[in-house]
């Protein structure tokens, strides 16, 4: 099997932080301006690329040592989640009701506080501050991580297998949440179809065992059948495949452009995405709540630039003192996640 040898020596792959940046800004925009812009389901994205990612490290740890580290893979992805996501909760779940009484300002917080220190917020549904509520996706991811931990270590093998299964599972559920005429959005493995997909485009990438025409075609093709209504389990599985057939195409189109300064500025916003994701809806929130007299076009600017503010500060001055950490829990640092 000829592996990918290229990959094995980089430390980031070009292209994947500009697609950050745009999924983000599809996003905020989605949740910003209502109707300004098509945003549903741009969330899968994360979760397509997250599973592409943690697959080429894994498959890279594997080749250059033989074994995988659930140790070093849980340190590196609690470094990079957990110190934003903790602080964010203390703010919104602890600071905030006791300013909110102080100022006599009403605000409505989760019956299960407790969902979301755990990561279980993506099975809270009582009514809360649009601030919490955007971060149930760090919940599936976490979800999935954990569910990533137990098997990477088989990857070298039964990677397949693995991919395989997961479909099966999503598949299940998805005809089974249909006949009980359930909303799954929020469940993770309504989001297993994205995971397949993305631990198959690593595999594919990894080890260059795919055609760039035909993962054209198929990006074509899964696009715009979008377009089209069709069940919901088909739906996760058209995105799915179109984000990774649109990862692969511009991860191999992206170094063709690399000395643009257009694309060199949106390689170095997509390290921001994590905290413009979870900044994004404090901002928004606020807006909603002070700014809603205001002009739409003005709010949605002033939302974005704080969001911005926010996430660059907030990378620089204390999720940058984490991530120096991880450095002590990589067997090799050839390749990183972010």
């Amino acid at each position: 099997m000829q592996t990918n040898t290229t990959i094995l020596n980089e430390k980031r792959i070009a292209g994947l932080d500009t697609l950050r940046i745009l999924a983000f800004l599809a996003i905020f925009f989605f949740h910003s301006a209502p109707g300004l812009i098509y945003g549903y389901g741009r969330v899968d994205f994360f979760f397509v690329l997250s599973a592409f990612l943690l697959t080429l490290l894994t498959l890279n740890e594997l080749h250059n040592t033989d074994s995988f580290s659930k140790i070093n893979f849980f340190w590196r992805r609690a470094l990079r989640i957990f110190p934003l996501y903790f602080l964010v909760l203390l703010a919104l779940l602890v600071i905030l009701p006791s300013v909110a009484s102080y100022l006599n300002i009403s605000i409505s917080l989760p019956e299960n506080k407790w969902m979301y220190w755990l990561f279980l917020a993506n099975y809270e549904h009582s009514d809360t501050l649009f601030a919490l509520k955007l971060l149930w996706s760090v919940s599936v991811q976490e979800q999935f991580y954990l569910l990533f931990l137990f098997i990477a270590f088989a990857f070298k093998r039964h990677l397949w297998t693995f991919v395989g299964l997961i479909t099966t599972i999503y598949i299940v559920f998805m005809l089974w949440a249909e006949s009980q005429n359930m909303s799954t959005y929020g469940h993770t493995i309504t989001h297993f179809a994205n995971y397949a997909a993305g631990i198959a485009g690593a595999y594919l990438y990894y080890h260059k065992q795919y055609s760039l025409r035909l993962t054209g075609l198929i990006f074509i093709t899964s696009g715009i059948s979008l377009f089209f209504e069709t069940p919901v389990i088909i739906y996760h599985v058209q995105l799915s495949v179109c984000f990774i057939t649109l990862i692969l195409l511009f991860t191999k189109w992206a170094p063709r452009v690399e000395h643009n300064p257009i694309f060199k500025i949106s390689e170095n916003l997509g390290k921001y995405t994590y905290g413009l994701y979870i900044f994004s809806g404090i901002t928004i929130t606020i807006g909603q709540k002070f700014l809603s007299e205001w002009n739409q076009i003005i709010v949605v600017l002033a939302e974005l630039a704080l969001t911005f503010i926010l996430a660059y500060l907030s990378y620089h001055l204390y999720e940058k003192q984490f991530l120096k950490l991880k450095q002590y829990f990589r067997k090799q640092r050839n390749l990183t996640s972010q």
